[in-house]
């Protein structure tokens, strides 16, 4: 079994903000004028709190999640409301669903998530979503950096946070647990 983990980061916000908005149990962390959360609430599998959360906020986020480092799958929030989603690879195909049982976004889903964010390079990520990746926490690595999105967001769900953080790694942003 690969990494499963879900998590939201939300663009240009305080970590004030953030911290008194978040679901209890999870964990937050700045970086930069970004949010990443680690919610308890998220680690089901489905990218819950998203929504929620940029609604509170008046912010937009995006939810990336990796189910058995098959799939990489997103949603961006923009204050509530579902602005762009989508999976790599094709869910239909990952979970042996035939054409009629899965909804897809309809569109590029690049320049959308490009449009969606305000950010990143819709050429290169273009090209990360149709490369032929292993694993989806690759895709990951590569999906935040098209997006100029944090790196502290790849390979991290709250259950992954709580026993795993390398809380002394320069790399990663110190992070809050809110009970």
């Amino acid at each position: 079994m690969g990494n499963f983990y879900v998590n939201v980061t939300l663009l240009d916000v305080g970590i004030d903000d953030v911290r008194r908005a978040a679901p209890r149990p999870s964990f937050v962390g700045a970086v930069g004028t970004d949010a990443v959360v680690y919610a308890a609430a998220d680690d089901a599998g489905a990218p819950i709190v998203g929504a929620e959360l940029t609604r509170a906020l008046g912010c937009t986020g995006i939810s990336v999640g990796v189910h058995d480092d098959d799939l990489l799958f997103w949603e961006v929030h923009r204050t509530g409301e579902s602005v762009a989603s989508g999976a790599v690879p094709d869910p239909a195909v990952v979970f042996g669903l035939g054409e009629d049982e899965i909804a897809r976004p309809e569109g590029d889903a690049a320049a959308d998530l490009v449009a969606a964010l305000g950010r990143g390079d819709v050429e290169v990520l273009r090209a990360v979503l149709d490369a032929d990746h292993t694993f989806a926490t690759d895709r990951h690595v590569a999906f935040v950096d098209a997006l100029q999105l944090p790196q502290a967001a790849v390979g991290w769900g709250y259950r992954y946070v709580e026993v795993d953080w390398p809380r002394d790694d320069p790399e990663l942003p110190p992070i809050e647990h809110l009970a």
